[in-house]
């Protein structure tokens, strides 16, 4: 019985130190392998190797790691010309000028560029950025896109079945079309990919060019309810169901 209590609170290196929001999960792996973090004194490169957070003594360049620090879940209706970054040496606005949540540091998932505006996840789990970000978890993200224009149905047939982004084919993105008038096309598209400038530069490959780009969903996460500018606490279901999409247990 003992050892199943003593494995129940243990943890993985890598993941404890994404969780204390030191680094992301990536990071840590990295960092672990070069020597940068101790265990009572003594140096590990096995970014599996099991601690027991609260007993063990861990460090990380030289500064120890303590366990237990909050963590915060945080959705944002990101307005037009605010940058997704920490800070900038040009003295643009970034989002942090309107979420401030204590001494917290926080780290925007899956980026918006300043053009664009919508749902941002911003969070300090290390863990939680670091499979949020990963491939292999294929996160939806549902755009609605406004165009200059009307393009022709098998136009739009190819942005759906991928078109060669950066070298590289994107892969198969559903597309609906909510409306069409004189100012141009509105769509809806769903993508799981997070290439820079994606959405834009599919349209410029068939000629058109993206007014307006509005990022309404994120995984199991909606834009609904939130103001531009607004942003709130991930409720107890949302938390769970996102951590069920990325088997965070």
């Amino acid at each position: 019985m003992k050892r199943i209590e003593d494995s129940a609170r243990s943890s993985r290196l890598d993941r404890f130190l994404a969780q204390a929001g030191v680094v992301s999960r990536r990071r840590a792996q990295d960092d672990i392998k070069k020597g940068l973090v101790r265990v009572n004194g003594l140096p590990v490169d096995e970014p599996g190797r099991r601690i027991r957070p609260g007993s063990d003594k861990i460090f990380y360049e030289d500064r120890q790691v303590e366990p237990g620090r909050e963590r915060y879940y945080i959705i944002l209706n990101k307005p037009m010309g605010y940058l997704s970054t920490c800070c900038d040496t040009h003295g643009r606005k970034t989002i942090f000028d309107i979420v401030k949540v204590g001494n917290a540091r926080l780290y925007p998932i899956g980026r918006l560029d300043r053009d664009t505006k919508g749902l941002l996840l911003l969070t300090n789990d290390g863990d939680l950025t670091y499979r949020a970000a990963h491939p292999k978890y294929e996160l939806k993200k549902v755009y609605r896109v406004k165009i200059d224009g009307y393009p022709p149905d098998k136009d739009i047939d190819k942005l759906k079945k991928g078109v060669v982004v950066d070298g590289k084919k994107t892969s198969p993105a559903k597309i609906v079309k909510k409306s069409q008038n004189a100012a141009g096309g509105i769509y809806e598209i769903e993508i799981h990919e997070g290439k820079k400038r994606q959405i834009r530069r599919m349209f410029e490959l068939i000629g058109f060019r993206v007014k307006e780009l509005e990022r309404v969903a994120y995984g199991n996460l909606e834009i609904k309810g939130l103001k531009s500018a607004q942003w709130r606490y991930l409720t107890k279901k949302e938390k769970k169901d996102l951590f069920g999409l990325l088997k965070i247990f």
